[in-house]
This record gives structure tokens, sequence and C-alpha cells, in this order.
């Protein structure tokens, strides 16, 4: 063979090699990705069963964060209850704000923030909201913030936690 036909049909094998690798490349990184964001769902899954441990799990903590989002103010709330509602508020927001990042940053599969999304919007317009918000909006990031303000103007119609729990607004 020729020098100048040898030297062809390296750079063709090279070319190839490199086409071959750059397609490995390809592959490893989707798995990558496949695998960033299922270990982020079940971070965010296992950071939500978390938080709502302290609702399920205790009826006098469930009844105040229910008398929370009903609020208009924080008058009807001793220095101790107020305590535990902002630190309670405070986790299950930054659960939110978490998944909202993993969501923006495409680390969270759209179906699954859409469940979030659902969640968060049928809390956000609540009532004690409000006055936990207004005082705390800055223990979150910007972007966060603007997008819980949208939530907080929606209007879900779907009945309050309050008539999920007991069936009835009435019975309360």
């Amino acid at each position: 063979m020729k020098p100048e036909k040898l030297k062809d049909a390296a750079e063709l094998v090279g070319i190839a090699a490199i086409v071959i690798s750059l397609i490995f490349v390809g592959l490893e990184v989707r798995q990558s990705a496949a695998a960033t964001r299922g270990a982020t769902q079940q971070a965010l899954a296992d950071s939500a069963r978390e938080a709502s441990g302290a609702l399920v799990g205790d009826q006098e903590t469930a009844d105040l964060m229910l008398r929370f989002l009903s609020a208009a103010d924080w008058s009807d709330f001793s220095e101790v209850e107020r305590f535990r509602i902002v630190i309670l508020f405070t986790t299950m927001l930054r659960v939110y704000e978490s998944a909202y990042y993993q969501w923006s940053e495409s680390n969270l599969a759209p179906e699954i923030w859409a469940g979030w999304e659902a969640s968060l919007r049928g809390t956000a317009p609540m009532p004690g909201v409000a006055i936990y918000w207004e005082e705390r909006r800055h223990y979150f990031d910007e972007r966060f913030q603007l997008y819980f303000e949208e939530q907080m103007k929606s209007t879900v119609n779907s009945p309050s936690l309050r008539t999920q729990r007991t069936g009835t607004p009435e019975s309360q």
C-alpha cells in the first residue's frame, strides 16, 4: 500500500474512532442525566415525607397548621405556636423551593413537577400563607419568590384543606 493511501486510511480510522467516542460520551451523559433526575425525584420525595411526617404523626401539629392556613393574622397564636408554625412552614416551603429549582434546571421531569405545582397552588392562596410570606419572603431565592407570589394569586377551585380533612366546612 502506498504511504499516501495508508495515511488516508489511518485518518479515516481516526475519524471513525472520534465519532464512536462522541456517541459513547453522548450515551453516558444521557444515562447520567437520567440517574440525576431519578435521584433528585427520590430526594424530594424523601424531604416531603419527612416534612409532612410532623403533620400526620401529631394531631396537635396538624390542628395548629390547619388553624394557621385559615388565619387572617397571628393574633390567635401564642409565641410557641407561632414559632412551631414558622419552623414547619419554612421547612415545607424549602422543599417546594428545591423542587422548583430542580425543575427549572431540568433535573425534575415535567410530569413530576406538575404534581408539586398542583400541591403548591392549592396551599399558596390560603390566608395564613400570606401572613407568613409577608414577614419571611426574604428567606427564599428571588426566582422562587416571584414564582410563589404568582401561585398565591391563583384561585383554586378545590376544597380547603380543612374541608378535605373533615368532609364538610359545616362540621367545624
